[in-house]
């Protein structure tokens, strides 16, 4: 079979390429003595091709130092997303009903890597294309939706995103107590803090949970500077758009298993 391969090395590096994508479902990444036994290949060979391809952004090392796929990899992924025409139609649609209900920019995050990404933004004259950067570490907990992923995560999860995030103290030093209230009430509601500077902003935020149960995103929205205090009344209506759209999408996630 290799014999009619031209270029073997690039074959053993999508090989293991591949095992770094599809073999991982936990994301704990992989040991180089690991990979270099699984594809049956000396560690020095092995440590040369996830060199290379961590040059060229398709490899990365996690915070235990194990190799995982890396930022051109998370591109791709979030590409597909935006190949599937009925999925981003629909969630425009959706965005930009919720933006035109309050009146305001309204933004649909995931947890991408136990890492915040932005999905999409549609703003008053703009719909801003899904995002593929992924946020910078500790960044997570200076949004609205990024609270409300943490908060709402599962304890291993949550684990994980402090690993990848860092710890919430310095920029969000009341998260214990206010992770509880996002939890019961489903719902934050926070002055925007960006880089450690007030940028004027209030931030809204609501869960997005599959019908399983399964936390899959967070759907959120900001209110300009002119907007110095929310009244009691527009945080209810707030609430109540947010969280009617956060079914709506719940349900594009909502795709049943293609039996085996």
């Amino acid at each position: 079979m290799d014999r009619d391969v031209p270029v073997k090395s690039l074959k053993k590096a999508l090989e293991i390429l591949t095992t770094l994508l599809f073999d991982d479902p936990e994301e704990n990444g992989f040991a180089l003595h690991t990979l270099a036994e699984l594809h049956n290949m000396p560690r020095n060979s092995v440590h040369n091709l996830l060199k290379t391809m961590s040059a060229c952004g398709y490899v990365e090392k996690n915070i235990h130092a194990r190799y995982t796929y890396g930022p051109v990899c998370r591109k791709m992924i979030y590409h597909n997303y935006r190949r599937d025409a009925d999925f981003r139609e629909e969630l425009i649609r959706i965005m930009k009903e919720t933006g035109a209900a309050l009146g305001v920019v309204t933004v649909y995050a995931v947890l991408h890597n136990y890492r915040w990404i932005p999905m999409m933004r549609v703003g008053p004259r703009k719909i801003y294309p899904i995002d593929s950067e992924v946020l910078g570490p500790a960044r997570l907990y200076e949004t609205a939706t990024g609270r409300v992923l943490y908060s709402c995560s599962t304890p291993t999860d949550r684990s994980r995103i402090l690993e990848r995030n860092g710890h919430p103290e310095k920029i969000w030093p009341d998260h214990e107590a206010e992770m509880q209230k996002i939890r019961r009430r489903k719902f934050v509601f926070v002055q925007r803090i960006w880089n450690g500077v007030d940028t004027g902003l209030k931030t809204f935020a609501v869960p997005v949970f599959r019908k399983d149960g399964k936390l899959e995103g967070a759907l959120g929205c900001y209110f300009p500077g002119r907007h110095q205090e929310l009244t009691p009344m527009l945080q209810t209506k707030v609430r109540r758009v947010l969280l009617n759209a956060a079914d709506r999408i719940a349900n594009l996630w909502d795709v049943p298993e293609e039996e085996n």
